[in-house]
């Protein structure tokens, strides 16, 4: 569906579903651009890579176009990192492979690592067959290598983060590019809208400079609403798939009340917003009746690191992709939270995974993720990393390197048992 029609059928399916719009009330601590004259919304008629200027009583705002201003500090091999308390402005403390991180749980796999299956629970993916050291209880960091020295250089190194954020039976990923710029990717079902949003707050995002709702299920646009409402949007890229639910609705109406620039997401399109990185769509709805296989399905690529983001496509999506394009991804978000409708063996041996992340809730309803997906990830020697054992969840690399940090560590998930 082109953006004209998907404009004016959403409008009309809002206006038919809510009646008219009610416009929220609540305090909003940001300034967003006016309307046209008439007060009409006018939709996004540009490619994706866009600037949109915010007013304000003294000016207008210029977006960011250079490198975040900050250093860092390389520490002793045996320094000890210190947790940033300041603004986005701020000195940076990073150790090399033998440093002890006693503020955050930074787990590295080394690369021969193989999975071991901990069940603890029905559906819990857990505990990787990797050597954890611990030195005073704190875990040492093993770099993820690809062939380089190491990830730590003297001089500044960009760097991208990757948040995959436990938001329960659902998907919610935060891009924060070398360039500084903040791209959301979902929000979770509804209950998950508060800690998504506390989530930015807590690592200083005060601005969305793309939103990509993959598809319009509850459990990937339910938390968009409160989002929208919190912070900031610049542009968003949308699956195209409308949807007759009132979830689908609040979604729609948020975007209308505060004029935010829409784009419909188009296959094989690069998404220009960082020039860093590249990131192409892999999977776009096409007319299929089935949000699942509609979903946008994004290849994250900064410099020798990809990572595959999967939405909630199906098999047949998985095929199709393989027979187009080059899928090979060191990181992979596995499709829909683990379920028996994806992933593949084949399509996992076109891809070749060293880590794999699947975000689902501990006690959802639908057995994900099912013995098959983690035997097929087994199969290709993927590191399995879950939310619902982890809990958030942040890959951070140099485009040559990576490691994973996670909000729990193996032993606060063997004393939870």
């Amino acid at each position: 569906m082109d953006k004209s029609r998907w404009c004016t059928a959403l409008a009309a399916f809002c206006s038919t579903a809510q009646g008219k719009h009610q416009p929220h009330k609540g305090n909003i601590n940001r300034t967003r651009e006016t309307s046209t004259a008439q007060g009409k919304h006018q939709p996004h008629k540009g490619n994706i890579n866009r600037t949109r200027e915010t007013s304000t009583a003294q000016g207008k705002h210029q977006p960011h176009k250079g490198n975040i201003n900050r250093t860092r500090e390389t520490s002793t091999a045996q320094g000890k990192h210190q947790p940033h308390k300041g603004n986005i402005n701020r000195t940076r403390e990073t150790s090399t492979a033998q440093s002890v991180y006693q503020s955050q749980n930074w787990i590295v796999i080394p690369t021969s690592g193989k999975t071991i299956l901990s069940h603890y629970q029905k559906g819990w993916v857990g505990m990787n067959r990797f050597m954890l050291r611990f030195l005073s209880g704190t875990i040492v960091i093993l770099l993820i290598m690809t062939g380089q020295a190491g990830y730590i250089h003297a001089e500044e190194q960009p760097k991208m983060d990757v948040h995959f954020i436990d938001v329960g039976q659902g998907d919610s990923i935060l891009v924060q590019t070398p360039s500084g710029k903040n791209i959301l990717i979902d929000g979770g079902p509804p209950d998950a809208g508060k800690k998504v949003a506390a989530y930015l707050e807590k690592h200083n995002v005060n601005q969305i400079d793309l939103l990509v709702a993959t598809h319009p299920d509850i459990d990937h646009i339910g938390g968009l609403p409160f989002i929208l409402k919190s912070v900031e949007v610049k542009q968003l890229l949308d699956s195209g798939k409308m949807y007759t639910t009132k979830t689908y609705a609040r979604y729609i109406s948020q975007i209308l009340f505060y004029k935010i620039p829409v784009a419909i997401a188009k296959e094989d399109e690069l998404i220009k917003i960082d020039p860093h990185v590249k990131i192409r769509i892999l999977n776009a709805h096409s007319g299929s009746e089935n949000n699942n296989e509609s979903s946008t399905v994004l290849r994250i690529s900064f410099k020798e690191i990809d990572f595959l983001l999967m939405a909630d496509v199906k098999k047949e999506q998985e095929e199709e992709m393989a027979k187009k394009y080059q899928l090979d991804s060191e990181i992979i978000k596995i499709a829909h939270h683990g379920s028996s409708t994806s992933t593949s063996l084949d399509f996992l041996k076109e891809v070749s995974p060293r880590l794999a992340v699947i975000s689902y809730g501990r006690t959802n309803d639908f057995g994900h993720p099912v013995d098959r997906v983690i035997n097929n990830l087994d199969k290709v020697n993927a590191d399995i990393y879950s939310t619902a054992v982890f809990g958030d969840m942040t890959i951070r690399t140099d485009g040559n390197s990576y490691m994973l940090m996670t909000e729990k560590t193996p032993v606060s998930i063997l004393d939870a048992g």
